[in-house]
């Protein structure tokens, strides 16, 4: 089975290896040209909290849904499953 590269480059290595669930995976080391980005001109600050979520630096508040207190009763049934395997 052969694809065509996806990208400019140098095909410089490929390790094969198996996970312990018996997939097999391959990771390839390439040798490309150094791109250069374009600078970024807008940004934008957040500010993360306990009330709010977060805060953007244009005051748009983002709500914190506490999404642990609400499965926290779920999550300890389910520690408790796991535990006594």
């Amino acid at each position: 089975m052969a694809e065509k590269l996806r990208f400019n480059g140098r095909l410089m290595n490929v390790t094969i290896s198996q996970s312990k669930s018996g997939k097999y995976f391959a990771t390839f080391l390439v040798e490309t040209e150094n791109l250069q980005k374009e600078p970024v001109i807008d940004s934008i600050g957040l500010d993360l909290g306990i009330t709010h979520f977060c805060i953007t630096s244009a005051g748009e508040k983002i709500d914190n849904n506490r999404f642990y207190r609400s499965l926290e009763q779920r999550l300890i049934r389910e520690q408790r499953k796991l535990s006594n395997r």
